[in-house]
């Protein structure tokens, strides 16, 4: 069997040689490559993929499959990988089964561990858990965040709730103007204790915590408007709700579009390949079988497009 040089895989964890920050290439964000103004500029789309990764709700609003990154293996490493669309000669294929780069080729799904990062980087090695990191800002802000937006009614409410977010992250007992340092304790509250071992970390690390620093400044701005202003009134609140709902426009968090509490005949149905209508997608709802096919059919309301000749899977080489 021939040696294969490089191994294009499939995974959930970006696996690659330790590289510090400085190694990004400094491109512009309207050039193609790697680079913090790229994350930056596509932040809110990396957050939302890192959220949804190998999740059915995410990746069905957002049609990204099953979130399975690619990423370039070198040779020389043993990986732990499952491989589909062949048999495995040695019998060690399939989830968690082991083998050569340099003699095996195939398609690497499921979580691959700081072991891989190991055997590669010939040392210890680091994984960082992007997701964990996503879903601590999304459980922290999510429920929060929609009720300010549209729950609130008055000032006083509207003022404990930004106060509930942000005291924190105060330090009352020093002066901060403009409330700065506060702002970038609150940015970096969930990414502090990360240490990005890789170029992708370092990227990923730019994105989330350019999220992260949209939503605090957006709750400091809230702040100005309704505890500094003394005199906050019906306009203080108006004002509020309109940075608010930019800020959830941005965000486009899936969880916003969860059904309520379905009945327990019921499932909150989402367009599923190849299933599905628009009203749906744009407002998931609690359906049982007796209504689980309303719209599919009619061309003006179903979601898909008429589903395509599929095509055969890939020849692998062996």
């Amino acid at each position: 069997m021939a040696s294969i040089r490089r191994l294009t895989v499939l995974c959930l964890a970006t696996l690659t040689t330790p590289s510090s920050a400085t190694s990004i290439p400094n491109t512009p964000v309207n050039e193609f490559g790697p680079s913090k103004a790229a994350a930056r500029h596509n932040a809110f789309d990396i957050f939302n993929a890192i959220h949804s990764a190998m999740r059915q709700w995410g990746s069905s609003l957002n049609h990204n499959g099953m979130s399975l990154f690619v990423v370039t293996v070198p040779p020389g490493g043993m990986e732990l990988a499952g491989v589909v669309g062949r048999p495995d000669p040695d019998g060690v294929g399939g989830v968690g089964g082991v083998w050569d780069v340099d003699a095996r080729r195939g398609v690497m799904f499921g979580y691959v561990g700081a072991e891989v990062v190991k055997a590669r980087a010939g040392g210890e090695g680091r994984v960082v858990d992007w997701q964990g990191v996503v879903d601590l800002i999304v459980d922290r802000y999510a429920d929060r965040l929609r009720y300010m937006a549209e729950g609130v009614e008055s000032v006083v409410w509207m003022r404990s709730a930004v106060n509930g977010l942000l005291n924190t992250h105060i330090d009352y007992s020093v002066e901060d103007e403009g409330y700065q340092a506060a702002l970038e304790r609150c940015a970096q509250f969930y990414t502090r204790v990360v240490v990005p071992d890789t170029q992708e970390d370092h990227l990923i690390l730019a994105a989330v915590e350019t999220v992260t620093h949209s939503i605090c400044s957006t709750l400091f701005a809230v702040r100005k408007l309704v505890v500094e202003d003394v005199h906050a009134d019906e306009g203080s609140m108006v004002a509020s709700k309109q940075a608010l709902r930019a800020l959830t426009t941005k965000l486009k968090w899936t969880k916003w579009k969860e059904c309520a509490a379905c009945k327990v005949d019921e499932v909150c149905f989402v367009p599923m390949w190849p299933f599905g209508d628009k009203a749906s997608y744009e407002r998931p709802n609690c359906r049982n079988a007796t209504s689980l096919d309303n719209g599919w059919w009619d061309s003006d309301t179903q979601y898909w497009h008429p589903i395509p000749k599929m095509m055969p899977p890939p020849d692998y080489e062996t």
